[in-house]
């Protein structure tokens, strides 16, 4: 599962104005079990976790989703989790709703949660493999692509990092992996 990072001293890509747009941090637990297709119980469980749940609107209608966690974070795919380090954010389980993808939200989601969240230096945020669509519109915020988790017969065995760069060497911090290569 690859991994990407924006640290404040990097590039901020500016986005042209997309009429109606807004981004806000929501606790409002029917509207984001709705949203999810999940359980009220399950959006209180993230919250008492300390996670934040952001929403993005088009005018007042709720467009696409994703949570920042600043305690913990995991991938339940690969049965992995890890203590996110301080000043630090995991971004997860991001959603673009059927009717507003290809429209540039995802990107802006993730560049309004960053500007609401200034006390964070380091985001993180992992995406499936093959997704290529979050891929890109990862990348269309600003994140670097810098790492992938090893999985070997189901099991994460380590990094494999993709650059020699500080932040690919930080990742094995974040996710307390050893480099694989």
């Amino acid at each position: 599962m690859p991994f990407a990072t924006w640290w404040r001293i990097d590039f901020t890509p500016e986005f042209a104005p997309l009429a109606g747009f807004r981004v806000q941090h929501i606790q409002d637990i029917p509207l984001l079990a709705r949203l999810h297709a999940s359980s009220e119980a399950e959006m209180e469980r993230r919250m008492r976790e300390g996670n934040r749940a952001y929403v993005a609107f088009m005018d007042d209608v709720p467009t696409a989703y994703g949570w920042l966690a600043t305690r913990t974070g995991g991938v339940s795919v690969l049965n992995v989790s890890f203590a996110i380090p301080e000043k630090s954010g995991y971004l997860w389980d991001f959603q673009t709703l059927p009717d507003w993808r290809g429209h540039g939200i995802y990107p802006r989601l993730l560049r309004e949660i960053v500007r609401q969240e200034p006390d964070i230096e380091h985001f993180w945020i992992g995406y499936g493999p093959g997704n290529m669509a979050s891929e890109r519109g990862i990348i269309k915020a600003g994140f670097h692509i810098v790492c992938d988790m090893v999985v070997v017969e189901g099991r994460v065995v380590g990094l494999e990092l993709f650059t020699d760069s500080e932040q690919s060497r930080e990742s094995v911090n974040v996710f307390q992996l050893p480099i694989i290569s």
